[in-house]
Protein backbone atom coordinates (compact mmCIF):
# COMPACT_ATOMS: atom_id res chain seq x y z
CA UNK A 1 0.00 0.00 0.00
CA UNK A 2 1.22 3.78 -0.83
CA UNK A 3 1.28 6.07 1.12
CA UNK A 4 2.15 4.38 4.87
CA UNK A 5 3.35 7.75 6.75
CA UNK A 6 0.41 9.94 5.59
CA UNK A 7 -2.24 7.01 6.06
CA UNK A 8 -0.40 6.28 9.53
CA UNK A 9 -1.01 9.61 10.40
CA UNK A 10 -4.44 9.71 9.39
CA UNK A 11 -4.71 6.73 11.76
CA UNK A 12 -3.59 8.38 14.79
CA UNK A 13 -5.07 11.79 14.41
CA UNK A 14 -9.12 10.17 13.74
CA UNK A 15 -8.43 12.27 10.16
CA UNK A 16 -10.82 11.49 7.29
CA UNK A 17 -9.88 11.39 3.47
CA UNK A 18 -13.09 13.48 2.69
CA UNK A 19 -11.78 16.39 5.44
CA UNK A 20 -8.28 16.44 3.89
CA UNK A 21 -9.80 16.67 0.23
CA UNK A 22 -12.05 19.68 1.52
CA UNK A 23 -8.86 21.01 3.70
CA UNK A 24 -7.06 20.58 0.47
CA UNK A 25 -9.61 22.25 -1.80
CA UNK A 26 -9.66 19.14 -3.84
CA UNK A 27 -12.15 16.37 -4.52
CA UNK A 28 -12.56 13.10 -2.55
CA UNK A 29 -12.02 11.36 -5.71
CA UNK A 30 -9.31 13.58 -6.03
CA UNK A 31 -7.12 12.93 -3.00
CA UNK A 32 -8.29 9.19 -3.15
CA UNK A 33 -6.75 8.79 -6.27
CA UNK A 34 -3.13 10.88 -4.82
CA UNK A 35 -3.30 8.06 -2.46
CA UNK A 36 -3.22 5.42 -5.00
CA UNK A 37 0.59 5.98 -6.15
CA UNK A 38 3.13 7.34 -3.79
CA UNK A 39 3.18 11.08 -3.86
CA UNK A 40 6.32 13.39 -4.22
CA UNK A 41 7.62 14.62 -1.53
CA UNK A 42 6.26 17.85 -1.79
CA UNK A 43 2.64 16.68 -2.06
CA UNK A 44 3.57 14.53 0.63
CA UNK A 45 4.61 16.86 2.79
CA UNK A 46 1.45 19.20 1.89
CA UNK A 47 -1.04 16.38 2.83
CA UNK A 48 0.47 16.09 6.41
CA UNK A 49 0.29 19.73 7.35
CA UNK A 50 -3.00 19.36 6.34
CA UNK A 51 -3.78 16.92 8.69
CA UNK A 52 -2.30 19.20 10.86
CA UNK A 53 -4.61 21.81 10.25
CA UNK A 54 -7.71 19.55 10.20
CA UNK A 55 -6.40 18.25 13.23
CA UNK A 56 -6.18 22.42 14.97
CA UNK A 57 -9.75 22.80 13.39
CA UNK A 58 -11.53 20.21 14.77
CA UNK A 59 -9.60 20.85 18.18
CA UNK A 60 -10.90 24.78 17.59
CA UNK A 61 -7.50 26.04 17.59
CA UNK A 62 -5.67 28.46 15.61
CA UNK A 63 -4.58 27.12 12.15
CA UNK A 64 -1.41 29.39 11.48
CA UNK A 65 0.77 27.35 13.04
Amino acid sequence: MNNQEIRAEMRRKKVKQWELAEQMKVSESTFCRWMRKELQCMKKQAVLKAVAEVVKEKEGGDVDG
